[in-house]
């Protein structure tokens, strides 16, 4: 231990021998903003490094401010008590571990945790220098996690969070408890940006959304564990800058994403959004119960270009809205534009809609035999097609049998 002591002093990293207090540096990094450094390292066999953002601070193109709006993101995470919550009852966590895909044997090695702090955005980094000192390790991130009401993650819900539950649980520790409310940003982000972006990895949200550049000495997720056993073979200290860099940053962005997010959710019509992005947006607000809003966000994302099968989608949903609120002209005109563009489920709505509300049997079946037609020269899958074609033939068959037996005026399409 005293070995490593020496290289890490050797780098830079301070230590306070036991005291509670931290040694202090100001550094300023590479886009030329100030931040304070406090490294506090060893408190037994544990290292720990503490990086503090003097607030507001530019991550990419958004601000880490030291307020959001918490109460739409809270009530999309299905947890609303926290909309009465400020940041500074939020935490953030990520892990690096020794292998990718969990289980018992693979264990963290490194947490990330960032906080609210007076002023300040705080990124803690604890550090496990020899796997025989899990304990402690585990220890300090459970006691940083406790006070908080409010886990953000990001594919925590899946890795971070259940392997830490593991670990806590081989130790024979208390686990986190399941009330905490828990919020995993990576779903939240397929739901904004998957229609529109080829992956919503975090790497991928920092170059398409965030705008930020990492520096040359971050590392790829995917080599991390082997840089970990390299250290653990030779403890070189160096070999983990790229790591702790590599962490530090993912934490930054899971903040600037969080605020980013909670900041659209809560006024998503004052963004210059993406018109793929404002839809989807939209739908959340619909899922949420929120048509007023949802159907504004729709009509405002149709009035923009936006790829076919986006427009198509958004015609339909935006057209369900008003059908639920009983707005049939303006739910029909949707179904009739999507229409134009082929689509069989608006034909089937408009065939619906003419013969059970508006009794008019003639355009209901003339809807009905179009999606026939147009049924038969889509490129479906055949026992799709079967499916389809066996209701509609039934809906045509109900149609012709009600005309025999009544005769209604038609209204023109």
């Amino acid at each position: 231990m005293t070995n490593l002591r020496e290289k890490l002093q050797s780098l830079g990293y301070k230590k306070d021998n036991g005291s509670s207090k931290s040694e202090t540096n100001v550094l300023t990094d590479n886009h030329g903003q100030t931040r304070q450094v406090n490294d506090s390292t060893f408190q037994d066999r544990l290292y720990k490094v503490i990086q503090s953002y003097p607030l507001p601070y530019p991550h990419g193109e958004v601000l880490i401010e030291d307020s959001a709006p918490l109460g739409m993101i809270g009530e999309w995470a299905k947890t609303p008590q926290i909309s009465a919550l400020t940041l500074s009852d939020v935490v953030f966590i990520d892990t690096e571990t020794s292998g990718l895909v969990g289980g018992t044997g693979t264990f963290a090695f490194m947490a990330g945790i960032g906080l609210y702090k007076e002023k300040r955005f705080e990124v803690h980094q604890i550090f496990l220098p020899e796997p025989v000192d899990e304990f402690a390790f585990l220890e300090e991130i459970h006691r940083i996690l406790s006070p908080f009401p409010v886990i953000v993650t990001f594919n925590g819900k899946s890795f971070d969070l259940p392997l830490l539950q593991t670990r806590f649980i081989l130790n024979r520790m208390q686990t986190i408890p399941e009330e905490k409310n828990h919020i995993d940003l990576l779903h939240l982000a397929r739901r904004f940006w998957r229609e529109r972006l080829e992956s919503c990895s975090l790497s991928e949200l920092e170059k398409q959304i965030l705008h930020v550049q990492r520096e040359e000495q971050e590392v790829p997720g995917y080599l991390i564990p082997e840089i970990y056993f390299r250290y653990l073979k030779t403890k070189d200290f160096s070999l983990l800058n790229g790591v702790f860099y590599h962490n530090r940053v993912d934490i930054l962005s899971m903040a600037a994403l969080f605020q980013f997010m909670s900041r659209v959710l809560s006024q998503p019509e004052i963004f210059p959004l993406h018109s793929m992005d404002l839809a989807s947006v939209a739908r959340l607000y619909h899922d949420m119960g929120y048509w007023d809003m949802a159907s504004h966000l729709y009509s405002q994302a149709l009035s923009e270009e936006m790829p076919q099968d986006i427009l198509i989608k958004t015609f339909l949903r935006n057209a369900e809205i008003h059908k639920k609120k009983g707005n049939l002209p303006e739910a029909i005109e949707l179904w009739k534009k999507a229409a134009e563009y082929g689509n069989l489920e608006a034909h089937l709505e408009l065939a619906k809609i003419y013969e059970h509300t508006l009794k008019n049997l003639e355009i209901a079946l003339e809807w009905a035999n179009r999606a026939f037609t147009l049924c038969n020269t889509l490129p479906l899958p055949l026992w799709k097609r079967k499916e389809w074609l066996r209701e509609i033939s039934h809906r045509i068959q109900r149609l012709e049998q009600k005309k025999r037996k009544d005769s209604y005026g038609t209204t023109p399409l």
